[in-house]
């Protein structure tokens, strides 16, 4: 595990933040179950991607805080019902390309944004 994970494992850890609720009403077509993301294995798919496209940290940077590639954005914070448009929808522009992410990644991702996005609150 890299040392930036590391810390942002133990970020989220203190902050109580590794399973990040994730509301079945924010997502899509949702069951009755809402996806609980774990912000480990999320910092691991934006570290290393779906295995076909580029990782998400290649273009928005470690941190998630944007312009490391092609002027990505931040992306600290940002909710499921984003990142699945951006990295699934066919009708969503997205520069990197889209991806083979599950909804289980998705909610992942988003808990992990979710840890970056309070460790950078002042």
């Amino acid at each position: 595990m890299s040392k930036s994970l590391r810390r942002v494992v133990a970020v989220a850890v203190s902050a109580g933040l590794i399973g990040v609720l994730i509301g079945a009403n924010c997502i899509p077509g949702a069951s009755d179950q809402p996806l609980v993301g774990d912000a480990m294995r999320g910092a691991a798919l934006f570290a290393e991607g779906d295995g076909i496209g580029p990782a998400c940290q290649s273009c928005h940077c470690p941190d998630a805080s944007g312009g490391c590639r092609l002027s990505a954005p931040n992306i600290q914070g940002r909710p499921y019902d984003l990142i699945d448009a951006r990295t699934r929808d066919p009708d969503v522009a997205h520069p990197g390309g889209k991806f083979t992410f599950t909804d289980q990644d998705i909610a992942d991702i988003a808990a992990f944004l979710a840890v970056l996005a309070d460790e950078s609150s002042p």
